[in-house]
């Protein structure tokens, strides 16, 4: 199109996607339950983990899943699943259009917006979850501001939604199974019950819902990223160019599950709908004359507002990019970056987990307690270098290079109830950083005419030419459960007041385990590979 303000380009599409998955986990012969052991120690009045005098000297935890609800205190081993399958489909739908619009001879612009709906399924065959409103807006622009070819300030502002992937769908609407946790004084797998009521019985705790389908807060939306880059490049030799950009990313709403206040998960938008406020822990505890019963009125202490999650990420790249001529080219770049906030993504890094929209930072409010700060994967500086260099006899090398800062290190407290370090003791990032990483890696290629079309390379790779074997990571596990309970807490369960965060040098809560701050991962050794490709 043109005579219209300049050229114009229209582009209008339509996708369709029709996604399913079919997982069937099966265990032969008879399954019992994961037992976990526990120290008895002397407990709070109204606690009875011990038995009705304490006489006990460890308890058990008897985690299993079941295919429908039951009474703890009279499961038997045939209450055990052996046998699930999940059978579900996702639709997603987007419909886009785009104008590339050239105003005048130097300037460029994007324009462009893009809906799309994503329908999730249950194991039952009708729709769990249905977002229809992913509208994402999309603007672009560049501008050759000399006017000689060489030079460009450029920059893009858009709006990009999350395709949901299916683990959800396997996780929260498959169905088929609900899972229990009870305790009891037996280590036996086959003994799952609880003691009936009158003989100390402990509790148990059940998750999912009738059928296995995960509620959905009905005001859900989706999750959506913002990206804004501004940047110039001028060419300043033939071939070479050096560019300045910046670039700003923030996580905007996500999609995650939550335990609201009335005791039950959904799966939402955290901060919003029903999702604002969530329970401690303590909050199962506060029943009228509970240990945990808050001043006054008994339970309201426990609730509390979720804060609002937080991604953002600025960066300053400056970049050298030299073209392919007098036989080498190369990409040189410098980043300064920042990463912080109180969540750190789909990947939940800081406690291992990759469960998308399914991790645990808001299953519980003691999670959000002191989580906010330098996230997981912060890296101030990061340095890379490639390139390649071609002979004229025919051989070709290339390097590889990087050199980055080392990541955030947060004192992380042990949860017995998740059997894994999900309490952030500390403000994140505050206890430094793991050692910086650098590595150099070596191509070699030589081809070898065969006549006619065919030819033969020769290929050779050195990983690692340095061998070095620096760490990627420490232990962020500040505390173990030495005295047979969590050692440190991020909230006064009796108040449900925060507790001050851990600082470094911390004399009232020093660090308890031995693994605390130590390497846990290293560098691969060098590794050389061998290969040939056949051209024709």
């Amino acid at each position: 199109m043109g005579n219209l303000a300049g050229n114009h380009e229209l582009k209008l599409g339509a996708e369709y996607e029709d996604l399913s998955v079919i997982k069937i986990s099966t265990r032969s012969g008879p399954v019992g339950a994961t037992v976990g052991r526990f120290n008895c120690i002397p407990e709070p009045e109204g606690w009875d983990h011990c038995g009705d005098n304490n006489e006990h000297q460890y308890f058990y935890r008897h985690t299993y899943f079941t295919s429908e609800d039951i009474n703890p205190e009279q499961a038997t081993p045939e209450d055990t699943v052996k046998r699930r399958v999940v059978d579900t489909p996702t639709e997603n739908f987007a419909v886009y259009l785009q104008d590339r619009w050239q105003v005048a001879g130097n300037l460029g612009l994007d324009l462009g917006v893009r809906w799309s709906r994503q329908k999730l399924y249950n194991g039952g065959g009708t729709v769990q979850m249905d977002i229809d409103d992913n509208l994402a807006p999309r603007l672009g622009f560049v501008w050759d501001f000399l006017g000689n070819g060489k030079s460009k300030i450029f920059g893009h502002w858009g709006r990009f939604y999350e395709s949901i992937p299916m683990d959800i769908v396997i996780r929260a609407f498959g169905g088929g199974s609900l899972w229990v946790r009870a305790y009891n004084f037996s280590g036996d797998q086959w003994d799952i019950a609880q003691p009936p009521e009158g003989e100390a019985p402990r509790g148990a705790q059940q998750g999912g819902q009738p059928g296995g389908f995960a509620r959905v807060d009905p005001n859900t939306r989706g999750q959506y990223m913002s990206e804004a880059v501004l940047g110039a490049e001028y060419e300043v030799s033939p071939n070479v160019a050096i560019g300045l950009t910046f670039i700003h990313r923030s996580l905007d709403r996500i999609l995650e599950d939550a335990l609201a206040p009335d005791g039950g998960y959904y799966i939402g938008n955290p901060g919003e709908g029903l999702m604002t406020h969530s329970l401690d822990m303590a909050f199962d505890y506060a029943y009228p004359g509970g240990p945990f019963e808050c001043p006054g009125d008994g339970v309201a202490c426990h609730i509390k507002e979720i804060p609002a999650p937080r991604r953002e990420f600025d960066a300053v790249e400056l970049a050298v990019n030299k073209r392919f001529s007098n036989n080498f080219q190369f990409v040189a770049s410098i980043v300064w970056s920042r990463l912080e906030g109180n969540y750190d993504g789909n990947f939940q890094a800081s406690t291992g987990q990759f469960t998308p929209n399914l991790n645990s930072a808001y299953d519980y409010a003691d999670f959000s307690v002191n989580n906010d700060g330098l996230l997981s994967n912060d890296r101030p500086w990061q340095l890379k270098f490639d390139g390649i260099y071609r002979f004229d006899f025919g051989l070709t090398t290339g390097l590889s290079a990087y050199y980055r800062s080392g990541t955030p290190m947060t004192a992380m407290g042990f949860s017995s109830l998740y059997s894994n370090w999900e309490y952030y003791l500390s403000r994140r990032g505050v206890f430094g950083r793991t050692d910086h990483e650098w590595e150099a890696n070596l191509h070699f290629g030589y081809p070898v005419r065969l006549g006619g079309r065919f030819e033969l390379n020769l290929l050779l790779d050195i990983f690692n030419v340095f061998n070095r074997q620096g760490e990627t990571s420490r232990s962020t596990s500040y505390d173990w459960i030495t005295n047979g309970w969590e050692d440190y807490q991020p909230l006064d369960w009796s108040t449900g007041e925060p507790l001050p965060p851990i600082v470094p040098g911390d004399a009232d809560r020093p660090p308890l385990n031995p693994a605390w701050n130590t390497s846990n991962r290293w560098q691969d050794p060098r590794t050389i590979r061998l290969g040939v490709r056949l051209s024709f």
